[in-house]
């Protein structure tokens, strides 16, 4: 016979519950999720803040570049300049000698025929006056003057100064380099703020996602948090590889009207 307190017992226990299956450790909002995404936009952060640092060296090595080619142009304008300069002090008594050695043989050409020995006097003294002209020659440093048909000397220092900085190879190069310099200036300084926005956006990734790995009993704020998470590493990350191909770089470039 059966035992009325066994059959008791076992209709009381129903029908036995299935046995619950183990939740998965990587699911989309588990805590192992959440360390590796973590781990993996921390990796991207450190490398995004290296090429920051690399691109802000660059910007300074460039700045430097920049001014000591404008401290090269400006030294080599007032060389110019003073060389101009001294020319001009020359020129007023090169000048004359050479208007006035005209003038005495002029005389002495007339006097000739009826003063021959007051001819020979002017002739002499003309020639001393070209000598003491040849002797100023060496002294120039860029343009000997020339007396023009009026007598009046030929050598406009405002002219001459503009001529002479229009034709110096020199300059001409240091004009070169500062204009390749001043832009590959702006590229380095557009990159390297562009890289300290991409670690900025990370360290915003990661903020959300710490956020979410801190969650406790609050289930349902954790998948919005690690959703902003997951958002803004993508962003940056998006941000960095279009740094490093260069396109979002020559389009802020070209909103600044470089």
């Amino acid at each position: 016979m059966t035992d009325p307190a066994s059959t008791s017992t076992a209709v009381s226990r129903g029908p036995e519950e299935p046995a619950a299956e183990p939740r998965s450790r990587f699911g989309p909002h588990s805590p192992n999720t959440i360390a590796l995404l973590i781990a993996c936009i921390s990796i991207a952060g450190a490398l995004a803040a290296a090429r920051a640092a690399w691109e802000a060296q660059d910007a300074t090595l460039l700045e430097r570049r920049h001014v000591q080619a404008l401290m090269l142009k400006q030294r080599r304008t007032l060389d110019i300049q003073s060389r101009v300069d001294h020319d001009h002090r020359l020129a007023a008594l090169y000048t004359a000698l050479d208007i006035r050695a005209d003038g005495l043989q002029r005389d002495a050409d007339r006097l000739r025929a009826t003063q021959p020995d007051r001819a020979a006097a002017l002739a002499l003294q003309a020639q001393e006056e070209r000598a003491l002209r040849r002797a100023l020659f060496p002294y120039f440093r860029l343009d000997v003057p020339v007396a023009t048909e009026g007598g009046l000397p030929d050598h406009d220092k405002a002219a001459i100064l503009q001529r002479r900085l229009a034709a110096d190879s020199e300059l001409r190069e240091i004009d070169a380099d500062i204009a390749e310099t001043a832009v590959l200036l702006d590229r380095a300084h557009q990159r390297a703020w562009l890289m300290e926005a991409c670690v900025a956006i990370l360290v915003l990734s990661l903020v959300f996602l710490t956020l979410a790995m801190a969650v406790v009993g609050g289930a349902h704020w954790r998948g919005p948090l690690v959703g902003l998470g997951i958002g803004f590493g993508a962003m940056g990350l998006a941000v960095g590889l279009l740094v490093e191909t260069g396109w979002i770089v020559d389009l802020f470039l070209k909103a600044g009207g470089h």
